[in-house]
């Protein structure tokens, strides 16, 4: 995004001991969030160089999450539920069996990490199959675009959470009642990216008994930042802890910074504390105090995210 300079000029000489240079800088508010995948990722360090005439240079880095806002409340469609219908029927011979039905519910397509997804699932088994169990799948669709040398697209689907309830008998109907905590995961549609498309997708899986084909349907779901205004009391929202973890040595892969907080619409630079330099690119020495976000002021009732470590992270961030 930017570089800064310190102790420039001629021959300097540090003192002994321990020495703070405190800086901040704004973030444009238009990054997509940090991101990492089998084909590709996006990722945000902080890079410091000490230049030593004559000498190697010394080099650290580490990295950070960004967290673009992804406000559910923004769209209709997001409250709208997820419903999925499956019908089948089991013919041996010439005969057709009746129907084995089944119906599941979730109130609303779109979460926030840390939000419980309540599920409805009624089965009707009129057939003279034994249904074994109804599998629910949260998976994580992501889709790499690459245009050079040549185009090339390439998609991997994996499964982030996972339940399942069964059994239901021939010619019985049941009635479950299951919950799907939403992991600490990155939000869907990575803003301004054109390389990589983040998906999530809710997948039921029926499985039957015999040699018959298994029944499977799949809608998609929404992951964002801030939870629907009808939901937020369901559960503390959290977010994805260090997307992408590293300083630059191999051998430590742990999380050293918490996620950036989610951020609201773009908001104007205050003025540089006295004594402060604005530089190029949204750098600030010192700076000025950060701008919160205004959720607190839009939606009263939601409280502050929770941050985790997300299961999805990098194994080193050293230059290739």
């Amino acid at each position: 995004i930017s570089t800064i300079l310190f102790l420039t000029g001629n021959e300097i000489e540090i003192p002994s001991g321990k020495q703070v240079y405190n800086f901040t800088c704004t973030l444009p508010p238009v990054l997509p969030s940090s991101f990492e995948g089998q084909y590709g990722y996006i990722r945000y360090t902080v890079k410091v160089t000490l230049d030593r005439p004559w000498k190697f240079d010394q080099e650290t880095k580490m990295a950070f999450t960004v967290l673009n806002a992804f406000d559910l409340n923004l769209n209709p469609s997001y409250k709208e539920p997820i419903h999925i219908q499956l019908e089948k029927t089991f013919c041996c011979f010439c005969c057709a069996s009746p129907p084995l039905s089944v119906d599941v519910q979730a109130p609303v397509s779109g979460y926030v990490p840390g939000q419980v997804i309540p599920i409805r699932i009624d089965i009707e088994n009129k057939s003279n199959v034994q249904l074994h169990l109804v599998k629910i799948f949260l998976r994580k669709v992501v889709t790499y675009r690459a245009t050079s040398p040549t185009n090339a697209l390439k998609k991997t689907k994996d499964v982030v959470l996972t339940v399942q309830e069964g059994a239901a008998p021939a010619g019985s109907t049941k009635n479950w009642n299951l919950t799907m905590e939403v992991p600490p995961i990155p939000p869907s549609d990575l803003v301004n990216c054109n390389i990589i498309d983040l998906d999530y997708d809710f997948k039921v899986e029926c499985v039957v008994s015999g040699m018959h084909m298994n029944m499977h349907d799949k809608k998609y779901i929404t992951i964002g930042t801030v939870p629907l205004v009808g939901m937020i009391g369901q559960a503390t929202p959290s977010a994805p802890l260090q997307d992408n973890v590293g300083n630059g040595d191999p051998a430590q892969y742990s999380p050293s910074q918490p996620a950036v907080l989610p951020v609201g619409p773009a908001q104007p630079n205050a003025p540089s504390a006295p004594g402060g330099d604005a530089n190029p690119g949204g750098w600030v020495m010192p700076g000025a105090p950060p701008v919160q976000p205004p959720y607190q002021t839009l939606y009263p009732a939601l409280t502050s995210p929770v941050y985790k470590e997300s299961p999805y992270t990098a194994r080193t961030i050293q230059d290739r």
